[in-house]
């Protein structure tokens, strides 16, 4: 304690450059600490330190510097440690004041000799402000909805400036003819850092992915607008902006607009550069769009076949669309001028003109029209039109008319009635009944000649299901739905025979829809009698069906006599003979494609007895019940019959033997479950069972020729299987095996 009194009061034992030191030391705003190097006591403190901590000068010198900061002393190597990493020459560490407020402070230290003794001299800064405005900043920088980029031009600047020192005047042909000082330079800058914004504008997951994967954030042209830049740089720009192609991670295309800004302080080595780059994609493609859509206006009007006329209050042609000099031959400034009623026909004058002045009394208001307007060859020309008010309107203050020639509509609805007038001509010549009716209402809109006869006259505009059936409502066999598509479009036709409920004759009827002449869909009908050909009809069906009574009763006893020739009568599966014929069909299958065939030879144990003890009607049911019981395990490929008496065979497809014994344990289990009794007294079923399969699968591995085999060897060896299991006690399965 007694050091720390006399370095800070005797001032007399410094030397001469020590009382120097003394002075500045104790005079100087800086806050300045001494500090004994092993113990960290402190030794003296100016007065800004005692100014900054609270404490008197004779508190301070009592402390240690460890009561001070607020860190452990792992925690001081730490960031020592760090200040080393980063080539620091400064440590930031908490310090505590005497209120028990924290600051954070920059502390700068050196040794120093005094009084012959080494003590560590501390500068100490308080950046706490800094700090907070820094995360301030950093909270900003990293929460701004738009993407910010921190980088450092530092060595772009040095590099330019080498240019510029070597005699490079004109950056912008410079770096035209020498692209690879362009990506040269591209290298030199350094990305410090990047918000989240950026990561999700570009796609990438974190800051690392970023950073590593920079040059995929700039397309094949990216060189170009980099260019742009360093000609920006070149010329001493600290703030510009631009516009450019951007990439994402997933090589989406973006239209981003960049912000380069040199932060202030930073102007002469460009080491701080903020670049904020804003999605401008949308509003890019929306102006194309609407630059798009106004060509595609100006050409819908300019090209377009349909007029378009710009018109005064008074009839004055304002303005007209191209296309008049092919509807009316008048070139535009033969037209644009005049009074639109000049060139109306006299007969439609009162009625375009009645419609013009409805349309000017109320703003917005639309009238459609038809007229006359002479053509510049002197003929008139139909035109439909539609005319609206938009006087009102600022940036049209006209009448606009929507126009286009219907000449040759007209010249084709005279000729459509013309033609109307004479099917109907040809309808009433015909010695049929002819009617047309309307498809939705039914009305009656004409009825030829033969049919007036009929039916009598005065009937049109009434409903036809009321005049022709006498009904309540349309009728049931109404064909309307049957004669247009979805799209109202008439269809082929409908051809049907029925009998009137009226008259009681029979008619074959052709129905089909057809355009009236007002544009209307409606049902033409043509009906011949033919009641004679009915009755004909009749007696050759009844004739018909005498034949056909016949020709089934000989079909089905043909039939009866093709199952019996197959199916066993009793038990109603194959019989010896189809069984023997399927079986040579399985088998050559299986000799060809070599898929294992098996079959299951079994009769009913002591069958003789059964018959015998409780006579053979029982024991047909027997052998009826047990066919049955098989019958429920086998698969649909699987084939049964009846080989005699009470042997029966079962054919298994694309089965070995072994396969075949799963099957016939299930066949056990099932007579097993069968209970059968006459008067009470139970029936004992057991069945012996044989099984072969077909040799052709072990023909390369013996040295057998699978053609020496055949279906009667097959059944012979389930057969001598069938008799061992009889031999070895019945109720059971055997699978042949050669000796």
């Amino acid at each position: 304690m007694s050091s720390k009194k006399s370095l800070g009061k005797n001032k007399s034992k410094f030397a001469p450059d020590e009382q120097v030191f003394r002075s500045m030391f104790d005079g100087h705003a800086a806050v300045m600490l001494l500090i004994e190097r092993h113990t960290g006591n402190i030794l003296d403190a100016n007065q800004s330190a005692v100014a900054f901590y609270g404490y008197s000068r004779s508190e301070i010198c009592n402390m240690a510097i460890n009561e001070i900061h607020l860190l452990q002393p792992e925690q001081v190597e730490a960031e020592h440690q760090r200040a080393f990493d980063e080539g620091r020459n400064y440590f930031i560490f908490p310090h505590r004041l005497a209120s028990g407020e924290e600051r954070t402070v920059e502390v700068q230290s050196s040794l120093i000799t005094l009084q012959d003794k080494q003590v560590l001299f501390s500068i100490i800064h308080d950046i706490t402000k800094r700090i907070q405005d820094e995360a301030r900043f950093r909270s900003l920088f990293d929460d701004s909805p738009i993407s910010l980029w921190e980088e450092d031009f530092s060595a772009v600047k040095r590099r330019l400036d080498e240019l510029r020192a070597a005699g490079v005047v004109d950056f912008n042909t410079y770096f035209y003819e020498h692209p690879e000082v362009v990506v040269e330079c591209i290298a030199l800058v350094q990305v410090l850092d990047v918000n989240k914004a950026t990561l999700n504008l570009y796609g990438f997951a974190s800051k690392e992915n970023l950073l590593n994967n920079l040059a995929n954030s700039l397309p094949k042209e990216g060189n170009q607008y980099f260019r742009e830049e360093l000609v920006q740089i070149a010329s001493g720009a600290t703030h510009f902006e631009m516009e450019m192609i951007a990439q994402t991670w997933d090589k989406k295309m973006l239209t981003v607009n960049l912000n380069w800004a040199v932060i202030p302080g930073y102007e002469g080595d460009l080491s701080k550069v903020i670049v904020s780059i804003i999605d401008i994609t949308e509003r890019r493609q929306a102006e194309n769009a609407l630059a798009n859509n106004e060509k595609r206006f100006r050409a819908l009007i300019e090209n377009g076949r349909d007029n378009i006329s710009l018109l005064a209050a008074d009839g004055t042609l304002l303005w007209e669309s191209p296309s008049t000099i092919h509807t009316l031959g008048y070139a535009l400034e033969q037209f644009v001028g005049h009074n639109l009623f000049e060139l109306i026909h006299p007969d439609d004058k009162d009625t375009a003109r009645n419609m013009l002045v409805q349309v000017t009394r109320k703003p917005g208001c639309s009238y459609e029209g038809v007229f006359r307007l002479l053509h510049g060859e002197g003929s008139w020309n139909w035109i439909e039109a539609t005319v609206t008010n938009l006087l009102h309107e600022p940036s049209v203050q006209a009448i606009v008319i929507n126009y286009r020639d219907i000449t040759g509509r007209k010249q084709a609805e005279q000729a459509l009635k013309e033609a109307h007038d004479r099917i109907l001509l040809v309808f009433d010549s015909i010695p049929a009944d002819v009617y047309v009716a309307d498809i939705d209402t039914y009305e009656i809109l004409f009825m030829n000649q033969h049919m007036r006869n009929s039916f009598g006259d005065n009937l049109i505009g009434k409903t036809c299901w009321r005049v022709f059936r006498e009904g309540s409502e349309p009728c049931a066999h109404c064909t309307n739905v049957q004669l247009v598509d979805a799209h109202d479009n008439p269809t082929a036709g409908v051809t049907w025979e029925g009998q009137n409920p009226i008259n009681r004759l029979w008619y074959t009827n052709y129905d089909r829809a057809i355009r009236w002449i007002d544009g209307k869909l409606a049902r033409m009908q043509i009906s011949v009698n033919i009641t004679e050909r009915k009755q004909a009809e009749d007696e050759l069906l009844q004739a018909k069906q005498v034949l056909e009574d016949t020709h089934m009763k000989l079909e089905q006893a043909f039939s009866r006599e093709q199952r019996l020739a197959h199916i066993d009568e009793l038990t109603g599966i194959n019989n010896r003979r189809s069984l023997v014929e399927l079986a040579e069909r399985e088998f050559n299958i299986a000799l060809r494609y070599r898929p294992p065939l098996s079959i299951i030879m079994f009769d009913i144990d002591y069958f003789k007895q059964i018959n015998d003890t409780f006579g053979h009607p029982m024991g047909d049911q027997v052998l009826k019940s047990v066919t049955q019981a098989v019958c429920t395990k086998l698969r649909s490929v699987d084939i049964i019959g009846r080989y005699g008496g009470d042997e029966f065979v079962i054919l298994l497809p694309h089965t070995s033997a072994q396969q075949a014994l799963h099957l016939a344990k299930r066949i056990h289990a099932s007579i097993t479950a069968l209970h059968m009794k006459v008067d009470e007294k139970p029936i004992a079923i057991t069945l012996s069972l044989g099984i072969a399969q077909t040799a052709h699968h072990c023909a390369l591995e013996n040295g057998y020729n699978p053609h020496h085999d055949s279906v009667e060897k097959l059944f012979q060896r389930a057969d001598q299987a069938l008799y061992s299991a009889k031999q070895a006690g019945r109720n059971r399965t055997i699978i042949f095996a050669e000796k």
